[in-house]
């Protein structure tokens, strides 16, 4: 396999992950984007008090479906907003630049 494959089988399973993660997380069903349309880093603490440096490709999905109950639906809240109101409702800046970005 050469290193253009493992790429492309490698973007097929971040797309899966972040379509499984829609769903657990907000209890969205939709179709995910193959590329990525920006990435930003993050601090991240551990639990044992070590900060660690993360890299985030962002994919969007194009939401199809909300269920009415998900499996993280009792820790998070899913609401609907505009770019500007979800930009501002985010801590990492550079994530909320990439959704000012975003076409309409």
């Amino acid at each position: 396999m050469d290193r253009a494959q493992r790429m492309a089988d490698q973007g097929d399973e971040t797309s899966s992950r972040c379509r499984d993660r829609g769903v657990r997380r907000g209890g969205l069903q939709g179709k995910v984007s193959k590329k990525p349309i920006g990435q930003f880093a993050y601090n991240k603490r551990t639990p044992d008090g070590e900060e660690w440096l993360i890299l985030m490709a962002i994919y969007l999905l194009l939401i199809k479906d909300g269920l009415p109950i998900w499996p993280e639906a009792r820790e998070r809240q899913r609401c609907w907003l505009g770019q500007k109101d979800a930009a501002a409702q985010v801590d990492e800046g550079q994530l909320g630049r990439l959704i000012l970005e975003l076409d309409g």
